[in-house]
């Protein structure tokens, strides 16, 4: 309600100074354009810095020292020099290593048609399979890359580089990305069927789960706010955008509560139709945020509170003062906690943008107050699921790269849960994923993980009520298991740009 109180007294100000709204609009855009500039000024800072550095250091080779945290996610330590990159030599001396491509090249040609379905229909219904005819398939339904990322056209080209050379040799990396990495790990935790079907767990035709929730949020904002406007733009952004509906599902599973739900909607609002949220949509984004939890609920049955078992187990456990400890799957123990803290504000000029600002600062506490514990609990709230899905995802990608090692000798050049690989080695890689999605230890992922660790570190009422809890969450598993001849890798892990 902050913001529809903020426009409305912008909007009493303006009546009052005699400003039209066209003036407003031409005020605001003159402000956008500003900021804008002082970005590109900024920018072209940060890259004449760059290219000094890199004349200083020509004819050097530079290693980018990058660190890893418990996600496999990479970090630059030099913020100058490096992004997320490749985090190993050895890596990058592999990766420009020429193979030949005989056995890949219906990969590469695979890879190269992923963004069209309909191309893609066709070449594997062509069921070309000698170099002769995929060479011909190639050549006769070429696509329009001109809107494509640079990655096809470094596909297009090397294609065409091979049929061109008697060697056919490349050292092109395929990049294979796992599609809703998170709904698929929090449908194996919580053994919630449904949405183990939406996330191709248990065969039948892909289905992208961010589609089906746009379908499904029509009937059900028609079911529950019958006198919603279907013309607005609000409406279309919930039932139209697969962003809005991505960004609002990991919202809630990650525990942020409807007000980061509304102000995600309103800044890809404003992103997207180049305006403010007018107060009666912002009604309706901020109503429709409050009733998603209903619609988890409407959608996938028995969902919320499997998870709300998750937070209560992990809230004994903080009550207790004690760090969150759980397992990985490669037999590793996480823990975690955070310092009873107070928050200090800070206000400062940017010299950059000319306008004043304000920071937070938190200072750690000895002694907890009644803000300290109630804030160290919400960060443990807010923590908790985001840490336990991701560090399950992390100990998949270690078995990916163990095993690949194991059988091929190569090292997967990999970040979080996408790997770019060798057109040869894709359909070993895709081996290995049926191998551990199908392995037992996935149907008991939180009792193996998360109660049975946490049971170690608490007795007496405590313990006594993780046990109910655990034994709940049990009672309201579904009953299906990943098997080889139903689970398809190919329909989780997808190359990059498939549709």
């Amino acid at each position: 309600m902050r913001r529809v109180e903020k426009q409305g007294l912008h909007t009493l100000v303006a009546q009052l100074c005699g400003m039209k709204s066209v003036e407003c609009y031409a005020n605001a855009a003159k402000n956008r354009k500003r900021y804008d500039l002082v970005v590109m000024r900024s920018s072209r800072q940060l890259l004449l810095t760059s290219l000094d550095i890199g004349d200083i250091f020509q004819g050097f080779p530079l290693y980018y020292g990058t660190r890893l945290d418990f996600r496999l996610r990479m970090y630059p330590l030099q913020y100058l020099l490096s992004r997320t990159s490749g985090y190993l030599k050895n890596i990058l001396e592999e990766s420009v290593q020429r193979r030949t491509t005989a056995n890949g090249f219906k990969n590469m040609l695979e890879a190269y048609y992923s963004p069209e379905p309909n191309v893609l229909k066709k070449f594997k219904e062509s069921k070309a399979r000698t170099f002769g005819q995929l060479s011909s398939f190639f050549e006769r339904n070429l696509l329009d890359i001109s809107e494509l990322p640079l990655y096809f056209e470094l596909l297009q080209t090397e294609i065409t580089h091979i049929q061109n050379k008697k060697d056919r040799k490349s050292a092109i990396q395929l990049e294979i990305d796992q599609v809703g990495s998170g709904p698929t790990l929090i449908a194996l935790v919580t053994k919630n069927k449904v949405l183990a079907e939406k996330c191709n767990l248990l065969g039948g035709p892909f289905c992208c789960i961010y589609s089906y929730l746009l379908e499904k949020s029509v009937l059900f904002i028609q079911e529950k706010i019958p006198d919603v406007n279907k013309s607005s733009k609000s409406f279309e952004l919930i039932t139209t955008n697969r962003k809005a509906q991505k960004y609002a599902l990991m919202c809630f599973f990650y525990n942020e509560q409807h007000l980061n739900r509304t102000k995600r909607w309103v800044a890809m609002y404003e992103e997207i139709y180049d305006m403010s949220v007018p107060d009666k949509e912002y009604k309706f984004l901020s109503r429709v945020s409050v009733l998603y939890d209903v619609f988890m609920e409407y959608v996938f049955p028995n969902l919320l509170r499997q998870l709300e078992i998750l937070n209560e187990a992990s809230s004994i456990v903080i009550n207790q003062d004690l760090p969150i400890k759980i397992e990985t799957l490669d037999k590793c123990i996480l823990s975690w906690d955070f310092d009873h803290s107070r928050q200090l504000k800070k206000n400062y000029y940017n010299p950059v943008s000319g306008t004043h600002d304000r920071y937070k600062l938190k200072i750690k506490v000895k002694d907890p107050t009644k803000s300290s514990i109630r804030t160290r609990k919400s960060k443990h709230k807010l923590s908790f699921r985001p840490n336990f899905i991701h560090s399950i995802d992390a100990s998949i990608m270690r078995m990916f790269i163990h095993r690949f090692y194991k059988q091929t000798g190569k090292k997967i050049n990999h970040l979080h849960d996408c790997v770019m690989l060798h057109p040869n080695d894709v359909d070993i890689f895709y081996k290995i994923a049926a191998e551990v999605y199908c392995s037992p230890f996935m149907n008991t992922l939180a009792q193996d993980l998360m109660f049975s660790r946490m049971k170690q570190d608490i007795v007496g009422k405590p313990l006594e009520r993780m046990l109910e809890l655990e034994s709940e969450f049990v009672s309201n598993m579904d009953d299906f298991e990943l098997k080889p001849d139903i689970f398809d890798p190919r329909k989780c892990y997808r190359y990059e740009g498939a549709k």
